[in-house]
């Protein structure tokens, strides 16, 4: 779904998307959510026009920064899926 989202993003003239996905939680419970992407995501706008390989690279690097930065967010089960 993610995928499509963004391909749509990508190849049509708009300026804002809105992607739904469902979402489970810690707890196993699933909850409908909306992804916003748009030029105001500075995230978005930073890897929009990179080659794939460069934007995931820059994600994890990004990410774990934010990990080490922030030594209360270890706690997270993307921590040992982005190292």
């Amino acid at each position: 779904m993610r995928e499509s989202c963004l391909a749509m993003f990508l190849y049509r003239d708009v300026t804002v998307m809105h992607c739904r996905y469902k979402f489970q939680s810690s707890v196993g419970t699933y909850e409908d959510k909306t992804a916003v992407l748009s030029d105001a995501d500075t995230v978005w706008a930073d890897v929009r026009h990179m080659h794939m390989r460069e934007a995931i690279d820059k994600l994890m690097a990004d990410f774990n920064k934010f990990i080490m930065d922030n030594a209360g967010f270890k706690g997270c089960a993307w921590h040992s899926c982005m190292r």
